[in-house]
């Protein structure tokens, strides 16, 4: 549904004027262990954003400052020893 909205674009880009491909379905209020059964977060159209790799990566950077976390060649974030086969 978010990426029939945007058309599969990158929704950040497109209000700077520029195309680029949506590559992630990004929630705004960020899923927490309080709030994973909270339909009005997880599955709200309005809480959901289609973003670029590029978006994404810096949607989360502030939020990696973590030997726990980083973000893989398709900016997902993803846990460490996910990433490097078990750190």
């Amino acid at each position: 549904m978010a990426m029939d909205r945007s058309n599969g674009l990158c929704e950040r880009c497109l209000k700077k004027g520029f195309i680029t491909p949506g590559e992630a379905v990004h929630h705004k209020v960020y899923i927490t262990a309080e709030n994973i059964n909270d339909t009005s977060v997880t599955l709200n159209l309005d809480n959901l954003e289609v973003l670029c790799r590029k978006c994404h990566a810096e949607e989360h950077a502030d939020g990696l400052a973590s030997d726990r976390y980083m973000l893989d060649e398709f900016g997902r974030v993803v846990m460490l020893d996910e990433a490097s086969g078990g750190w």
